[in-house]
């Protein structure tokens, strides 16, 4: 049999880990897996000191359209996650006008053609009553625990109605966990957001997602407190490459201000053995803010960061011992089945869509090759190893 196309070289798959094959793609999907050549007019033979991943899937980004465009947009914002080698990404709902209502849902998607990537879609809870009619369209749903832009932090009582709302509609939620009762009123934003405001808004969704049966997600998981209370609950969670590589003796300033804050390097230390366990989900937050806002009296919170995943797994390869096996967990397996999305696996009847990291070498990350709207990236002047392979 021949192939439309036939990819050749050391492919990772989440479940067989790494092997050095042929991939038979017929429409765009994979065919055959074989350890034995495949016939094909179309042949591309990947370096052996290169990786074949499925293609990377960012469960959490703020794209910024309708509203913020100054920000970013559906266009430059895939651009970004093309240049980090993501090829599914799922926005977030806080927005100016937050995507509540089945109207802007439309709406969104609409504007979302124009994406170079595959973008799905969140919808925020604010009438209750029209969960059900989103479900159509969303991806899942996304419940704040503390303040957000919209208005969308829920009480106990609405939020144990809405997770049993959704629960029924077979999608699933992801929770932004802080307790708003532990802030405190310092100045300095690490403390005013302390550790102990995401392990109790942590417990308190667990709680939820037990009595509800809701499909359940704990965003930005940021401390090893926190990681230990999903950990008991058996609960999906994400963990950032911020909180991952930086720590709050590493990195300070407006820049590096972001919800949850960043904490200490012994949180950081512990949020690894997630991802070496190919536990949780990498997703980058990507929420972009110009210079010149970051840089302003009253900073807003927030970073980009989709330029930079693919680098960042290089640098979680090398520097972090973390297998690529485990590494294709958390980009693409962990998300694909979390959000019942078409990919996550270089198997047969798969999407042919793959991410591809050359690990010889290193990459200097500079603001000025960001595809981001915003212009720049806190890796600025780092130096990751490897490179992302654009075919």
């Amino acid at each position: 049999m021949d192939y439309d196309r036939v990819i050749h070289g050391r492919i990772v798959d989440p479940v067989t880990s790494v092997q050095e094959a042929y991939v038979g793609i017929n429409g765009g999907i994979i065919r055959k897996v074989s350890g034995k050549e495949l016939r094909s007019p179309d042949i591309t033979t990947i370096l052996q000191d290169h990786y074949i991943f499925p293609a990377f899937i960012d469960p959490h980004v703020h794209l910024r359209e309708p509203g913020w465009e100054h920000k970013e947009d559906f266009l430059t914002g895939s651009e970004a996650a093309l240049n980090g080698g993501v090829h599914t990404v799922l926005d977030m709902p806080n927005l100016p006008e937050p995507v509540t209502t089945p109207e802007r849902l439309l709406r969104k998607v609409a504007l979302a053609r124009k994406a170079k990537v595959d973008v799905r879609h969140f919808a925020g809870v604010g009438n209750i009553d029209l969960i059900r009619e989103n479900a159509r369209l969303a991806v899942g749903y996304k419940i704040y625990t503390a303040k957000s832009t919209g208005g969308m932090m829920l009480d106990r009582e609405n939020a144990e109605k809405a997770c049993r709302i959704i629960a029924a509609t077979g999608k699933p939620v992801t929770f932004h966990c802080e307790d708003e009762a532990l802030f405190t009123q310092s100045e300095f934003h690490g403390d005013a957001r302390p550790p102990e405001s995401e392990v109790s808004a942590i417990v308190k969704a667990a709680d939820l997602i037990r009595k509800t049966h809701v499909n359940g997600n704990i965003a930005h998981v940021s401390t090893k407190e926190g990681l230990a209370a999903v950990r008991e609950s058996n609960l999906m969670h994400e963990i950032t490459p911020h909180h991952l590589y930086f720590n709050r003796e590493s990195a300070a300033g407006p820049l590096f201000k972001v919800n949850p804050p960043l904490r200490s390097r012994a949180d950081s230390a512990a949020l690894v053995d997630s991802v070496r366990r190919g536990e949780c989900m990498l997703a980058t937050d990507h929420a972009p803010h110009t210079m010149a806002e970051k840089l302003s009296s009253d900073p807003p919170s927030g970073m980009p960061g989709l330029d930079t995943y693919g680098n960042f797994v290089l640098w979680l390869l090398r520097a972090k011992y973390v297998s690529p096996a485990a590494a294709a967990k958390i980009t693409s397996y962990n998300a694909a089945r979390f959000f019942s999305i078409a990919g996550g696996r270089i198997a047969e009847g798969f999407p042919a869509k793959f991410t591809i990291l050359g690990t010889e070498g290193e990459t200097v990350i500079r603001n000025g090759d960001m595809k981001t709207k915003c212009g720049w990236t806190p890796f600025d002047g780092v130096t990751f190893p490897g490179k992302i392979i654009r075919l």
